[in-house]
């Protein structure tokens, strides 16, 4: 893995992006969490953006959002755990 960084998606998902070492080309995409939608509010003032990762171990990346929620995610199978 040489990079991950994170997005929110117009579907209303936080990812992480895993990038290749060899060819920076995208590894894969995972969903770590969804997020519900107020039809009656704009989209936008809604989005939960992951506010930081870190590194546990060689395979756990810990991601953090913007509600207070945690997550681990498990780099040799991609399972993502919800902590708090």
């Amino acid at each position: 893995i040489k990079e991950t960084y994170m997005r929110q998606d117009e579907a209303g998902k936080g990812q992480i992006i895993i990038k290749s070492v060899s060819d920076s080309k995208i590894k894969k995409t995972i969903s770590i969490y969804s997020v519900w939608y107020n039809p009656f509010w704009e989209r936008d003032v809604q989005w939960i953006f992951i506010k930081k990762t870190e590194l546990l171990d060689n395979d756990t990346i810990r991601i953090y959002n913007e509600n207070g929620e945690i997550f681990d995610l498990k780099l040799i199978k991609y399972k993502v755990k919800k902590i708090k």
